[in-house]
């Protein structure tokens, strides 16, 4: 089954076939992903770091794709469907904005099957969806900024950062729930 592909300000409503999402692990190295094999994995025994992906099988007026997610896509997803227990049959809208590492993708609902082509769905602008994914995304900027802040300065300096990192991390899970675990201090 093909992957499914936008480009640079595409929107496309998809309905999610699966029940729910299957965790792959893979390596990045210079934009080019492998699959971590686990145990003896030689990405693994060289120090490079895995991610995880959430695949999932969807319907793109009615042809099937193959949906990979980042750890903060499936996040908004999972909002934005309202943390249902099955995915299957949820439509949602994914528009991507940017190329390559400075690619974004919003996340919407969809209440149903895909309007007639001459119908595109909007989000309004200031709208309760569009206000929380924009939250969602200046939240996550933000705590990224401060982790690498951190990395950054001498460990007297970090005074400084740690507690402005401490409140945005409490603020994005009492409004969005658990951290992406790229954003987690623990990581593999």
């Amino acid at each position: 089954m093909p992957f499914l592909q936008l480009d640079d300000g595409e929107v496309a409503v998809l309905e999610i076939v699966s029940d729910e999402a299957r965790v792959i692990w893979q390596h990045w190295l210079k934009g080019v992903a492998f699959d971590c094999v686990g145990d003896k994995c030689p990405f693994c025994a060289g120090g490079v770091r895995k991610s995880s992906r959430f695949i999932l099988e969807v319907k793109r007026a009615g042809e099937p794709f193959t949906w990979g997610l980042s750890k903060r896509a499936y996040a908004m997803l999972m909002y934005v469907a309202g943390g249902a227990s099955s995915l299957k049959g949820v439509f949602v809208e994914l528009a991507r904005v940017g190329t390559g590492i400075d690619t974004q993708w919003r996340i919407n609902a969809a209440g149903g099957p895909p309007p007639p082509p001459e119908v595109k769905p909007v989000v309004a602008p200031g709208s309760q969806v569009e206000t929380a994914h924009d939250e969602m995304v200046a939240l996550l900027n933000e705590i990224e900024l401060l982790q690498t802040m951190l990395q950054k300065v001498a460990p007297d300096r970090r005074i400084l950062f740690e507690p402005q990192l401490a409140e945005a991390k409490k603020k994005y899970t009492e409004l969005f729930g658990e951290l992406p675990d790229e954003l987690d201090p623990i990581s593999f």
